[in-house]
């Protein structure tokens, strides 16, 4: 029992020892970084020049554009590509544009019965006065399939009118 009691002993002393080593390496820390927000601040506001040779400074250069050259130039292709895939859209969205401007108020282009073009072209006939170059018909006039393509036609139109704004 008294062995047991002496190795618990030192132990116990193996651990005070222990404790107290790290409360001096804490307090040697502490005195270390209780001046590092200072320190941080000098450093930071501060610039630290290296001075190298002039050679070496124009071989790491050289070593650094050779290495990014490769990847500027995919990133040149890649930027010419987006920019002739843009180009193209812009083109088709104005086709689009046109061809839905042409075609949202030609009753020709509305799916209508047999009659229905010749009602529409002929309800208003001083309409077009007011509205040159647009054919004038009244809604009331077409049936549920015609004003949902037409009012589809038009929030298109609309669509694409604010595209190509912004594109230009």
């Amino acid at each position: 029992m008294t062995d047991n009691l002496y190795h618990l002993e030192e132990c116990v002393k193996a651990a005070e020892q222990c404790v107290q080593t790290q409360d001096r390496a804490i307090s040697q820390l502490a005195t270390g970084i209780r001046d590092l927000p200072r320190l941080t601040a000098i450093l930071h506001n501060e610039r630290h020049f290296l001075l190298l040779p002039e050679p070496l400074l124009r071989q790491y250069k050289g070593e650094l554009a050779e290495d990014l050259s490769p990847q500027i130039d995919t990133l040149i292709d890649r930027a010419e590509k987006a920019i002739s895939r843009h180009e193209k859209r812009a083109g088709d969205l104005r086709q689009t544009l046109e061809l839905v401007k042409n075609s949202s108020l030609d009753p020709a282009t509305l799916p209508s019965s047999t009659n229905s073009t010749s009602t529409i072209a002929q309800s208003k006939p001083n309409s077009s006065a007011r509205n040159p170059g647009k054919i004038p018909f009244d809604m009331k006039q077409l049936d549920a399939a015609q004003k949902r393509r037409f009012i589809m036609l038009k929030g298109k139109k609309d669509r694409l009118e604010r595209e190509l704004s912004k594109l230009s």
